[in-house]
C-alpha cells in the first residue's frame, strides 16, 4: 500500500482497521450474551477510541447494529451527516446549558437525562416539536460522574413521562470497576433497587435497560439486560479479542550516524555503536506518546527497530542497523504484525505508562487517515 492510496493522503502514516478482525469480535461478543433479546450497543465515542467513528460505524450497522453509543451531541451529529440512521444514544448527556437539546431533537438523538433540571429543559425543547425525542434517565450507582440517585431517577421519570413529545426509553447505569466483583454487584444490587422505584412510576413501561460494558459482558451475565455496550471488546483491546487496527509510518530518511552521536531533542539518546537510523512520518502529534521512547519499538522487515531519542511532534527515528535491507518508503509498523513479531495497543500503553483508553483514544489525530483492509 503507497500513501497516496490511504484516503487521498500524501503524508506516509495510517491507520488500517480489518473489517474481518471487526466482525470477529462483534461476534464474539454476541456468543457471551445469555438472551437472544439482548442488543449490542456499540460506543464509538472519541472518534471511536482513535479509529474512525464514522467507518467503524458503518461497518457495525452492516453487521447488524443498531444501537450506538456517542459522547456528545457533536460526535452524534457527525454520525448522522455521515449517513447513520440508527439509535445514537448520547452517554455524555446533552447538557441542558449548552443548548444542545435543540439540536438532538432536529436531528433525532437519543439524550441522557441525569438531574430534575435537565428533565425540566427537556421538556421544555420538546414542547411543541412535531418530532418526538427518546430519552434515556442515567441512575448513580458508585461512579460519581453524571447520574442522578435512585429516588431522583424515579420522579425524572415521572416528569418524563407526563410531558408531550418525548419518548422515555430506557434506564442506564456505569460500572465504575467491573474487574472488581465485590463492588460491580453491590452496583447491581444498588440499580436493581433503583429500577424498582421507577418500575412502580411507570409499571407498564416498556424499558431498555443497560449497564453492562466490555469488561462485564462476560463477568456478570446478570448485567446484561436489554442492550450491553461495548467499545474495547469491538475494538480487539479487551483480552481473548482480536486487535482491528494496525498503525504504520513510511520511512522517510536514512542516515549513518558515528559512535557517540546523540539523536533527537535534548541529547538524551546517543548511539553505542555506529548506527544507521531512520526517520518515520509519524510522530506525538499523531499520537504516539512521546514519554514511551526508552522502551518502545516499531517492526521492520519482521525485526525489531527500537526508538532512537525522543519521538518529535512530526516525526520520530528508530535504530534499524541490525535490520537488513532497510530503504526509504518502506513501511513500518507500530501496531500490528511484521513476520513472526507483533505489537499491541497495549504494548504502547505498557510502555507510556497509561492506560489503553488513554492511548487509543490519542490516536484519533484529524491528520492520521483511517482505512479500511479486508
Amino acid at each position: 500500500m503507497t500513501a497516496s492510496v490511504v484516503a487521498g493522503a500524501l503524508r506516509p502514516s495510517w491507520i488500517e482497521i480489518s473489517r474481518s478482525r471487526l466482525e470477529h469480535n462483534y461476534l464474539r461478543l454476541k456468543s457471551f450474551l445469555v438472551s437472544s433479546e439482548t442488543r449490542v450497543m456499540a460506543v464509538v465515542k472519541a472518534d471511536g477510541y482513535g479509529l474512525g467513528a464514522l467507518g467503524v460505524a458503518h461497518e457495525l450497522s452492516r453487521l447488524g447494529v443498531r444501537y450506538f453509543g456517542v459522547s456528545s451531541v457533536d460526535e452524534g451529529l457527525a454520525l448522522r451527516r455521515g449517513g447513520i440512521e440508527d439509535s445514537i444514544l448520547i452517554l455524555g448527556s446533552a447538557f441542558p446549558f449548552c443548548d444542545s437539546y435543540e439540536a438532538a431533537i432536529r436531528h433525532r438523538l437519543t439524550v441522557t437525562v441525569s438531574s430534575i433540571e435537565g428533565a425540566e429543559e427537556l421538556a421544555r425543547a420538546a414542547a411543541g416539536q412535531k418530532i418526538p425525542i427518546a430519552a434515556h434517565v442515567k441512575m448513580e450507582t458508585g461512579m460519581q460522574r453524571i447520574g442522578a440517585r435512585p429516588s431522583t431517577c424515579a420522579l425524572i421519570v415521572e416528569k418524563l413521562a407526563q410531558a408531550p413529545n418525548i419518548k422515555l426509553e430506557g434506564v442506564y447505569t456505569h460500572l465504575a470497576d467491573a474487574k472488581n466483583e465485590e463492588f460491580t454487584l453491590g452496583q447491581l444490587a444498588f440499580f436493581d433497587q433503583g429500577l424498582e422505584l421507577v418500575r412502580r412510576t411507570m409499571p407498564r413501561a416498556a424499558l431498555l435497560i443497560h449497564c453492562a460494558n466490555s469488561t462485564a459482558v462476560a463477568r456478570y451475565p446478570q448485567a446484561q439486560r436489554d442492550l450491553v455496550r461495548s467499545g474495547l471488546a469491538i475494538y480487539g483491546a479487551a483480552p481473548d479479542f482480536e486487535p482491528v487496527m494496525e498503525l504504520k509510518a513510511k520511512i522517510v530518511f536514512l542516515k549513518r550516524v558515528p559512535q557517540g552521536t546523540t539523536v533527537s531533542y535534548g541529547q538524551t539518546f546517543r548511539v553505542p555503536r555506529e548506527s544507521v537510523v531512520a526517520t518515520l512520518a509519524i510522530g506525538y502529534a499523531d499520537g504516539v506518546p512521546l514519554n514511551a521512547w526508552r522502551r518502545a519499538g516499531v517492526l521492520i522487515h519482521g525485526e525489531r527497530a527500537g526508538v532512537a531519542g525522543v519521538i518529535t511532534m512530526d516525526m520520530m527515528m528508530v535504530d534499524v542497523t541490525d535490520v537488513p535491507g532497510v530503504r526509504v518508503g518502506e513501511e513500518a509498523v507500530l501496531i500490528g504484525s511484521s513476520g513472526q513479531k507483533k505489537i499491541t495497543p497495549h504494548d504502547w500503553a505498557q510502555w507510556a505508562k497509561m492506560s489503553v483508553y488513554e492511548f487509543l483514544t490519542g490516536l484519533g489525530a484529524p491528520r492520521l487517515p483511517k482505512v479500511m483492509v479486508a
